[in-house]
C-alpha cells in the first residue's frame, strides 16, 4: 500500500517539473515551513504525514487535493485550479504567504502574494513590496521614500503595534520584490 510519504514525493516531483521554483526536497521544506530533512526523516519512519504537516503544506500549496494526500483517492490536485506558473506563465514571479496583518486590509495574514524581482534602483515609492531580511524574515510594506542608502517602509495598517514607519538601511536588506497581486485567503 502507498503511504502519505511516497505520495508527498509524486507531488513534490510535480512541482519539480511544472512550478519552477521548487526544486527539490530541501526547497519544499523550506516553502511550507517544515524542519530540515522532514521528507527523509519521514520516508525513513513509518511514512505518516501529521495533520498539522498537512495544514502547512496546503497552505503554500492550496491546490493539493488533500483526500489524496491523506488517503491517495482522487486526484494529486484539485480540479478547476491552475497553478500560478500557468497564469503567469514566463514572469519572473513567486509567490509567499503573508505571516501577519500590518498590511490589512490591503494583505490580510494568509494572503498568496505573488513578488516580482525589479531592479534596486527602480523602486517606486507608493508601491508595495516583499522585503527580505538576511535572517530569512520577509515583511510587506509600502515604499515611502527611497535615498541613496537607505529606504523608509510603511505598514498600511494603522494600529500601534506596526508603528508609523521604519527607515531601512540598504545594505541589512537582503532582496526587494515588488507585489504584483494577493489571492486573499477564504478559510
Amino acid at each position: 500500500m502507498e503511504r502519505a510519504i511516497d505520495r508527498l514525493l509524486q507531488f513534490i516531483e510535480y512541482l519539480k517539473k511544472n512550478d519552477g521554483e521548487v526544486k527539490n526536497a530541501k526547497v519544499f521544506e523550506k516553502k511550507c515551513g517544515l524542519s530540515n530533512s522532514y521528507i527523509a526523516n519521514s520516508k525513513k519512519s513509518n511514512g505518516s504525514i501529521g495533520s498539522d504537516t498537512i495544514a502547512k503544506i496546503l497552505s503554500s500549496f492550496p491546490q493539493l487535493n488533500v483526500e489524496w494526500i491523506c488517503t491517495g483517492r482522487g486526484d494529486m490536485l484539485k480540479k478547476g485550479m491552475a497553478f500560478f506558473s500557468e497564469i503567469l506563465g514566463s514572469r519572473n514571479v513567486s509567490i509567499e504567504t503573508a505571516r501577519d496583518n500590518s498590511m490589512f486590509p490591503v494583505i490580510e495574514q494568509g494572503s498568496m502574494v505573488a513578488v516580482s524581482q525589479e531592479p534596486e534602483n527602480e523602486l517606486i515609492c507608493g508601491q508595495i513590496y516583499a522585503i527580505y531580511m538576511p535572517d530569512d524574515s520577509i515583511f510587506f510594506r509600502y515604499v515611502s521614500k527611497v535615498e541613496s542608502a537607505k529606504i523608509l517602509v510603511v505598514p498600511a495598517n494603522r494600529e500601534p503595534q506596526y508603528g508609523t514607519g521604519q527607515e531601512l538601511n540598504k545594505k541589512k536588506i537582503k532582496e526587494i520584490k515588488r507585489v504584483v497581486g494577493v489571492v486573499k485567503s477564504f478559510l
